[in-house]
């Protein structure tokens, strides 16, 4: 339990609970237990936010912002939650990209999704932050000196919603130093990399009305089925868990080359995970070229896959040596 936010947490009756829990499909004992984990993740996430300067302003008005009486009416605020929208936002803005590690993280180890109560009690916990700002007096810096001391507190507390939280944020901590070994060029180089053996595939063979779009499109889908099910914590649910629409192979003058650095990039940065991200690849030039049949005669006959396609993924193959 979170000692600065008890009074908080005091205020929840077990019929709130049961409330909450009618309306997010859970029982009122998961509320409570995932209010606990709420509470201490976001005072451990608040704390770290704060680390930088311009951390420290977006958290001093996002609790100067925040209702500071939304806790004399706790019903009518728990009456009117909707979903887990705001949840999502409220994680995404304190842990980015990684909010995909937190959430799968308390999942695995309860079964829950933790993020409509994050939705909850995020604006709960600012309310009350800024509520006890103007009662205390405290400046920035107060309000700042007082989430780290209570951040401190929670990460030394050995209950099971402290070690999970602390265990939570050992992973959020384990793929930013995974990402952090790519420079911002490589990273996207790399994410590209299912693009560029599409590329080769798309080249092998004349283009034709609709046929690189069709082929482009069973590639993406190719990636999207190859990552679908991967550990949060890994580099391919790094690389693509935010989507794939958006990667390209625009700039590249040499498809071959450019899919071979990318895997040269991740077996020098990951290499762990170097197979599994050249299968991705070969599995994207596959799915290029049996995307559109080739020849034939008004749509009779004709190949999944032409001997110039097969030649070009043979060439990517033997050049990822898989």
């Amino acid at each position: 339990m979170s000692t600065m936010f008890a009074p908080l947490e005091a205020m929840m009756t077990p019929d709130m609970y049961a409330q909450v829990g009618q309306r997010f499909g859970m029982s009122g004992e998961t509320v409570q237990k995932g209010v606990t984990i709420a509470l201490s993740l976001l005072t451990r996430g608040l704390s770290l936010a704060t680390d930088t300067p311009e951390g420290q302003v977006k958290i001093a008005e996002a609790v100067q912002q925040a209702d500071a009486g939304v806790l004399g009416n706790l019903s009518g605020f728990l009456g009117a939650l909707t979903g887990g929208d705001a949840g999502a936002d409220v994680l995404n803005r304190l842990f980015g990209d990684e909010s995909r590690v937190v959430v799968a993280t308390i999942k695995d180890a309860t079964g829950f999704d933790i993020t409509p109560l994050v939705g909850m009690v995020g604006p709960l916990m600012l309310g009350f932050l800024n509520s006890t700002m103007q009662k205390e007096g405290m400046d920035t810096n107060a309000l700042i000196k007082k989430l780290k001391s209570e951040a401190r507190s929670v990460e030394r507390r050995k209950g099971d919603e402290e070690t999970l939280v602390n265990a939570v944020l050992g992973k959020v901590a384990e793929v930013r130093e995974m990402k952090g070994r790519f420079s911002a060029q490589e990273w996207t180089q790399v994410r590209n990399g299912p693009m560029a053996a599409t590329a080769l595939v798309i080249a092998a063979a004349p283009p034709s009305a609709g046929k690189t779009a069709q082929e482009i499109a069973a590639a993406l889908d190719s990636v999207r089925e190859s990552v679908k099910d991967v550990a949060p914590t890994g580099l391919l649910a790094a690389l693509y868990h935010s989507g794939v629409d958006d990667l390209t192979a625009e700039g590249m003058t040499d498809a071959l080359e450019a899919a071979k650095q990318a895997a040269g990039l991740v077996e020098k940065n990951v290499p762990e995970e170097a197979r599994a991200y050249k299968e991705v690849l070969v599995k994207a030039a596959y799915a290029a070229a049996e995307a559109v049949k080739e020849g034939g005669f008004l749509g009779m006959g004709g190949k999944k896959v032409t001997s110039e396609e097969q030649a070009a993924i043979d060439a990517l193959v033997a050049a990822l040596g898989v």
